[in-house]
């Protein structure tokens, strides 16, 4: 339990934190996946679709597929609407996951305390 509320509890901060960022920008992450931003002369062989569905495939995996299952199984319908809802709230958390090891540049909206150089205008 306080796992739990720790984890649900640091993604609602998160997704406070930065405005919905996850949710604000989900129009233009659909956009790039549908390809509207592709460049046949950028450089690289593989397109967004399929470098996003490589790396979900490497973050997945067999255990939560199968834990899914299992969970619907033992907990009934009703299961669903927490795996929503911890969704939701795991992608503010992935996000300033992603933040914090450097992948992507600091939104101007959520620059740490100290401040950045790498700042996106």
């Amino acid at each position: 339990m306080p796992l739990l509320i720790l984890l649900m509890g640091g993604g609602f901060y998160f997704m406070f934190y930065s405005g919905f960022l996850p949710f604000r920008y989900l129009r233009h992450a659909i956009n790039v996946l549908r390809g509207k931003y592709d460049d046949p002369d950028d450089p690289g062989d593989i397109n967004h679709f399929e470098a996003l569905s490589a790396a979900l495939a490497a973050t997945v995996g067999m255990g939560n597929i199968s834990g899914v299952a299992v969970a619907i199984a033992i907990g009934g319908p009703g299961v669903l609407f927490w795996m929503w809802v911890s969704a939701f709230v795991g992608m503010a958390t992935k996000f300033f996951y992603l933040l914090a090891v450097g992948d992507v540049p600091w939104p101007r909206q959520c620059r740490p305390p100290g401040g950045r150089t790498d700042v996106r205008d």
